[in-house]
């Protein structure tokens, strides 16, 4: 990694960042880390696709913008540091984000976000195409290559995720063996050029996963069902749980539909939805 001419990593380089940011109401492009916030960069090694830069940010309130790119922040200061993501109705929501917590940002989302508190980040930004090339290259993403491992192995991709968890992870195996049992007629009678894509998360102790078919017309998308499965405990209100679950599929299919997922003879991808999809030609 690159720094100033002492070699001190807290001394700012004197000149702004490479990795780009969009203002969501002008279109301006302008720098994550403006003059006076760069510390290390990897620019002057020339990587293909991919830039890490480390930054110290002062306190801002940072417009509504997006980022050029898929990308990971990565607290390393010493302290907690006050962070807000989005501005809702009460306003900017802060919260503690801790050294080592990870943020994931997918480029083009927006990302309103504020910091109370000098904000010391590492920041690795990977270029849409760079990601594409890969895939086509079959060294797919990770959840891309578990449905391509599932495969070559010629296991169910379901029952192929079954057997790679750990054996505690009770919260995403219940889930995945409902939609395992649920799905089983459906998915194993494809009519042909259609794909089930295969998913399964978990987060704040609610473990949940979905499958769902599609096709391509007329070389557009086409959702033909989906299915959720998830375990949250104690499910007071079942019929709230639905309409959460309703909601999800529902935003993770905008964002299908704003960025339309490519194509190939063993695999298509899209960003906004991590799933990986076998078509049956």
């Amino acid at each position: 990694m690159y720094s100033s001419a002492t070699d001190d990593p807290f001394n700012a380089l004197p000149r702004a960042g490479e990795n780009l940011l969009i203002d969501k109401t002008t279109r301006r492009r302008y720098p994550a880390a403006p003059i006076g916030a760069l510390l290390l960069t990897s620019a002057p090694f020339g990587w293909s696709g991919i830039i890490v830069e480390q930054h110290r940010l002062p306190p801002a309130e940072m417009p509504e913008h997006s980022v050029i790119g898929h990308g990971i922040s990565v607290n390393v200061g010493a302290q907690p540091t006050s962070f807000a993501w989005t501005r809702g109705r009460g306003g900017w929501d802060d919260r503690a984000t801790h050294p080592g917590h990870c943020r994931i940002l997918t480029h083009g989302e927006s990302h309103p976000s504020r910091w109370l508190q000098t904000y010391n980040e590492i920041s690795l930004i990977i270029r849409p195409q760079f990601v594409a090339d890969v895939v086509r290259d079959g060294l797919a993403a990770e959840r891309i290559a578990f449905v391509e491992l599932a495969d070559r192995a010629k296991m169910d991709p379901i029952a192929y995720r079954l057997r790679l968890l750990a054996a505690d992870a009770k919260k995403l195996r219940a889930p995945l063996k409902l939609l395992q049992e649920r799905t089983a007629t459906w998915r194993h009678n494809l009519p042909r050029g259609h794909a089930v894509g295969v998913a399964c998360s978990e987060y704040h102790e609610t473990g949940v996963a979905c499958a769902v078919e599609v096709s391509i017309e007329n070389n557009r998308p086409r959702i033909h069902r989906a299915a959720v499965a998830i375990d949250v405990g104690l499910a007071v209100n079942p019929l709230t749980i639905e309409s959460q679950c309703q909601g999800g599929v529902i935003f993770g299919l905008s964002q299908l539909w704003r960025r339309p997922p490519s194509r190939s003879n063993r695999a298509a991808s899209n960003s906004g939805i991590s799933m990986g999809f076998s078509f049956r030609t």
